[in-house]
């Protein structure tokens, strides 16, 4: 069990909020170890503020704990934090210590998400470049999926046919193309 919890790809360890408010490491994994920038098996009995975590982060973990406690759960949420290269996040799941929930012990897996959450930021920007972009055109612009079902338009789609996304016929765009068009619009389609 300890080489597995060891090798673990994610960071995993065994806490204790403390009495003056900080929070005592009684475990970490390997993995965890790397994280705090520390040689494996060192964060014994070392706390929160000396492994670097600021006052904030310490309060927002105890908050969890706190409530971990009193639903008895696990408790899932992000973490953000300054990282050398940027900010970094974690998901993180925190849970009273089975047995030893009387002791105030709590687990934690942190998986840094940094990259999904990297991603997810430059998505939004594309997809607001490309709002701004096809808002700015003076003409239709829209996606459809296969089946002809429009996902997406410009306000010109709107002035130009009457309907918003929401109003739109039943048939996607096929009811708006006029009668004489339509076989040959339908067959580029």
């Amino acid at each position: 069990l300890r080489a597995f919890y060891d090798s673990a790809p994610m960071s995993m360890g065994v806490v204790e909020p403390t009495a003056d408010g900080d929070i005592r490491h009684v475990y970490d994994n390997a993995m965890a170890c790397r994280f705090f920038g520390v040689d494996p098996g060192s964060t014994a009995g070392r706390r929160a503020s000396d492994l670097g975590a600021t006052s904030p982060t310490i309060a927002e973990w105890r908050a969890r704990y706190a409530e971990a406690a009193a639903t008895g759960g696990p408790v899932r949420f992000n973490h953000a934090y300054a990282g050398e290269d940027g900010p970094r996040w974690l998901a993180v799941t925190v849970s009273p210590l089975g047995k030893e929930r009387d002791l105030g012990r709590f687990c934690y897996v942190a998986e840094d998400i940094t990259e999904r959450q990297r991603a997810a930021a430059a998505l939004v920007a594309s997809e607001s470049r490309f709002r701004t972009l096809t808002e700015a055109v003076p003409l239709i612009v829209w996606t459809a999926d296969p089946r002809g079902e429009v996902t997406f338009y410009n306000r010109r789609w709107e002035q130009y046919t009457g309907y918003t996304l929401a109003q739109r016929p039943a048939d996607g765009w096929a009811e708006i193309i006029h009668p004489d068009d339509f076989e040959a619009v339908y067959a580029s389609w």
